[in-house]
């Protein structure tokens, strides 16, 4: 049975639970450059069937996102695992180099969610943190540098979620901050012109 799925600009993910086991697959399909797809090749043509992402690195999934061309799973344990295109360092992994095989980036993690071109990661100890695009500051650690890595932007969070280029986290004290592009007031009120590049109170 499918549990949730996730869609990126043009592919998509499903968390499968075959029929008499506990723990859960991840398949992927649809375009697979830089095999956002996660079948560990990289093809011009898209996959019009769902494809195993590989059990080896990628078995026992809890969660799933999907970015423009790049794929984030956290696992049963807590590790967060991605692969696909990595022009902005996407992956978390210390490169611009695109993934094609699910990589471990950080542990701990509880709850993920992808922008456009970046990524957000919500721990069970209340950390945040992001990595990848961040020209908007959507990523929210104070500048607009691209991070290769992941870098802690808050504490005490209980939620996330990203957008194109702004990003929202609900803290465990229930206050709801927005951070990136403004545009259409999606972040913070008019007053606060252009981007934010740090949690603002929504």
């Amino acid at each position: 049975a499918v549990h949730a799925v996730a869609g990126g600009m043009c592919h998509s993910l499903a968390l499968v639970r075959p029929p008499g086991r506990v723990i859960a697959d991840c398949f992927g399909w649809g375009s697979s450059s830089a095999s956002a797809a996660g079948t560990g090749v990289s093809r011009i043509t898209g996959l019009s069937q769902p494809a195993l992402v590989p059990e080896q690195v990628c078995s026992n999934v809890r969660g799933i996102a999907a970015g423009r061309n790049h794929s984030i799973a956290v696992l049963e344990g807590g590790d967060c695992v991605t692969w696909g295109r990595n022009s902005y360092g996407q992956l978390g992994n210390g490169t611009t180099t695109h993934q094609l095989a699910p990589q471990k980036v950080l542990s701990g993690v509880h709850e993920i969610t992808a922008g456009l071109d970046f990524t957000l990661a919500a721990l069970d100890d209340g950390g945040c943190f992001a990595w990848g695009l961040n020209r908007n500051g959507q990523l929210g650690d104070g500048t607009t540098l691209d991070r290769l890595l992941p870098v802690k932007v808050l504490a005490g969070v209980r939620s996330v979620v990203a957008g194109h280029a702004h990003s929202l986290a609900i803290l465990r004290s229930g206050v709801c901050l927005g951070w990136g592009r403004n545009q259409y007031e999606c972040v913070c009120s008019a007053e606060e012109a252009g981007s934010a590049i740090v949690g603002t109170n929504v």
